[in-house]
């Protein structure tokens, strides 16, 4: 369901945009064989009758709260390093910028 959403509507962030790469007839070619992945799911549902499982929204959001704590908090300025020297001036404001996310994360 990930990729057909992806596929069909590219998700944009506010510090990453998704690159669309692949041409329209590739982009087709994928969604119908998810689709017919979606038909052979359900038919062995039925057929070995299957329950769905049962997801709840509150342990979605739980973790995908913990994988932006996870990326947020090793965005520090001194973990920096790979994308150059950051620059030394600003990073107490930058530090307790990431702080500030880390606390509405928590909150969420």
């Amino acid at each position: 369901m990930d990729i057909e959403r992806a596929l069909l509507n590219p998700p944009d962030g506010v510090m990453s945009k998704t690159v669309n790469d692949i041409p329209d007839l590739n982009a087709n070619h994928y969604v119908s064989d998810l689709n017919e992945m979606k038909i052979q799911i359900s038919n062995l549902a039925y057929k070995y009758n299957l329950k769905s499982e049962e997801v709840r929204l509150s342990r979605m959001i739980n973790s995908r709260k913990a994988k932006m704590w996870e990326t947020i908090k090793d965005t520090s300025s001194r973990k920096l390093k790979g994308y150059g020297k950051f620059p030394i001036e600003f990073a107490e404001e930058f530090d307790k910028d990431i702080k500030n996310i880390l606390k509405l994360i928590e909150n969420l």
